[in-house]
């Protein structure tokens, strides 16, 4: 709405309002809504202003608002350690390097990413600030805004469309300099005189595009992206990938520590217990020293990497499990629907009775998640206040903000969740960390397990004791002794680098050697079966590199589809860019069988699952 001058005024209340409004905020336009809220007006008083020409109406493309705190001008008072690193990072900024960030859990590394993004924003360049995940942006995005106002900008796939291509009509029409947070999709905005490219939490899998071509690692586009800027690119995590300390090792990439945490503070004590001779869902460790840490009205963090009430159903008369009709994997238990679903297909059904398999009523619940869990703590600890962070409780962006938001303001007195509460999350009040069942992954057959394992361990233990005295980390654990799990205790970083180093050196794996995944699927087993091994053959005559497979997943079927999957080790004497080739022109050959047009195949270079 515009306000025109002269004007003659109708017989309306609220023309001096309008006047009063225009005049006291200096402006000469003003969103019918905003008029309508502060004057408490109604759309025909409005409508008959426009009549008498007080008021025009027009349109104008205005930038969504993105639910952003309003900026606060807080002041940033670097520690020495954090003085230090953020001297070295400046230093390799200049020379347009790739920098290992390696901070440890609350070592202040937010801190420091202000820091460089000022200067950056000062020299009028823009700044792209990657996250793994858009619930990452939920804390993030606030803490930025304390110091950036105008400059900052959220960009995520769960921004609506009208507002994502608003954003890149502004980012290609202004020379203004940005600062952009984003997931993954951020990567291919269109940024102009990129300064610098920050990547948080380098190491997180959630980097990697899989769920649908083409496939792609935004933490390795903006590597590549930094040659073509001429910038530089900030890679920081605790716990790094190893293709990344690799990088750095070999001098590839510069690298900076932190290793200390900021304010002076322990890192957390790490207790493994040994849950190897018990069924009971808690030890009586855990139990106590919850109890205590709540009786203190301090916050406690309870991890479960499964989500639902139990994993799967089985038959106590014929040991079968009650599986997905459309994906060999079992229904997992839900107890606020009492229903059984997949997490891959997304069936679902009601609980049942009866074994499908022999049809006696002997099914009982086997295996454990984060709503049995939750259950639990509440039937223990009646006063206390427990909420749950899974992707049943945050289909929705209100609802995470809503179980985050809670949480920080003390709210709950537990939380207890998936992988979602390992990830960047800031609690102060968090004093004590809980790990229930954490050996599944160590037990998974994936060349990365004792990387995800240890990244996993590390990252939930840093969510105690961020803030007052040494936090707590209490991991059950069926194996005591395994190797990471001292290492894990002893803080002991370096040998768990190179032990895992050594291990993918001898094996051929990841930094050592680049992967290709031939992935295959088809509602016809045979054909599948028949076409994968065609395929397998084909590369064995045509290329040097080691063909593993074609094999069944852990996984074999989802949604009524069998899978295969065919992986290539490519060495660095081999060259990528033949072995692609190769893989082409088979791939066009493979599609002139009539007998394969059953089969969809998918090439994924340097997969993660």
């Amino acid at each position: 709405m515009r306000l025109e001058i002269p004007i003659i005024w109708p017989k309306l209340r609220s023309k001096k309002k309008i006047i009063d409004l225009f005049f006291l905020e200096n402006q000469t336009e003003i969103s019918k809504s905003r008029l309508k809220n502060i004057l408490n007006i109604s759309d025909s008083a409005i409508k008959s202003l426009i009549r008498s020409n007080a008021l025009v109406e027009f349109k104008k493309n205005i930038l969504r608002s993105q639910d952003i705190d309003k900026k606060t001008d807080k002041k940033i008072e670097l520690s020495k350690d954090q003085k230090t690193a953020y001297k070295r990072i400046e230093k390799e900024i200049k020379k347009e390097k790739v920098i290992l960030f390696h901070g440890v859990t609350s070592s202040g590394k937010t801190e420091i990413y202000v820091e460089c993004i000022k200067n950056q924003l000062n020299q009028g360049k823009s700044v792209l600030f990657l996250v793994p995940e858009i619930a990452l942006t939920t804390q993030l995005v606030n803490r930025l805004n304390s110091f950036f106002d105008k400059e900052l900008i959220v960009y995520h796939s769960s921004v609506n469309p009208q507002t994502r291509l608003e954003i890149w009509k502004k980012i290609i029409s202004k020379d203004d300099p940005y600062l952009i947070l984003g997931a993954r999709s951020a990567v291919f905005l269109p940024i102009r005189n990129n300064g610098l490219i920050i990547v948080d939490e380098e190491h997180e899998n959630s980097y990697k595009q899989t769920q649908k071509s083409p496939y792609y690692n935004s933490r390795d586009i903006a590597v590549y992206l930094s040659k073509i800027h001429g910038c530089s690119v900030l890679l920081g995590s605790a716990t790094p990938s190893l293709e990344s300390f690799y990088n750095a090792k070999i001098g590839k990439y510069s690298l900076v520590n932190l290793r200390r945490r900021f304010g002076g503070f322990d890192p957390p004590k790490i207790q493994f217990l040994d849950h190897s001779s018990t069924k009971k869902l808690f030890s009586d460790k855990v139990i106590s020293e919850i109890k205590l840490r709540t009786e203190k009205k301090e916050q406690v963090i309870i991890f479960r990497n499964r989500r639902g009430y139990s994993t799967f159903l089985q038959c106590t008369g014929c040991s079968e499990v009650e599986n997905c009709p459309n994906c060999d994997i079992s229904l997992t238990y839900h107890l606020n629907t009492n229903t059984l679903k997949c997490h891959y297909c997304g069936h679902n059904e009601p609980e049942k009775k009866n074994c499908s398999s022999c049809g006696l009523p002997s099914l009982n619940r086997r295996g454990v998640g984060t709503q049995l869990i939750e259950n639990e703590i509440e039937k223990k600890f009646p006063n206390v206040t427990v909420a749950r962070l899974d992707y049943d409780t945050t289909r929705t962006k209100k609802s995470f903000k809503s179980i985050i938001r809670g949480f920080e303001e003390k709210e709950f007195d537990i939380l207890v969740g998936t992988q979602m509460v390992t990830k960047g999350l800031d609690f102060s009040n968090v004093s004590l960390v809980c790990v229930i069942e954490s050996d599944f992954l160590l037990n998974y057959p994936d060349f990365r397990a004792n990387e995800k394992y240890f990244q996993m361990i590390r990252q939930v233990s840093g969510r105690a004791g961020r803030s007052k005295s040494q936090g707590t980390v209490l991991i059950q654990t069926k194996n005591v002794n395994h190797t990471l799990n001292r290492r894990l205790q002893l803080d002991d970083d370096i040998n768990y680098f190179d032990g895992e180093l050594a291990q993918r050196k001898e094996f051929g794996y990841p930094p050592y050697v680049k992967l290709i995944k031939i992935k295959f699927r088809s509602r016809n087993k045979k054909i599948l079966y028949d076409g994968s091994n065609w395929f397998a053959n084909a590369l064995k005559k045509n290329m040097k590199s080691k063909i593993l497979g074609p094999e069944f997943p852990i996984v074999s079927k989802i949604k009524n589809e069998f899978l295969m999957n065919l992986l290539i080790k490519v060495k660095p004497e081999d060259k990528l860019f033949s072995t692609k080739n190769i893989i082409s022109k088979i791939l066009k050959k493979f599609s002139t069988y009539s007998q394969f047009r059953l089969i969809k195949t998918n090439v994924d270079v340097d997969p993660y699952n």
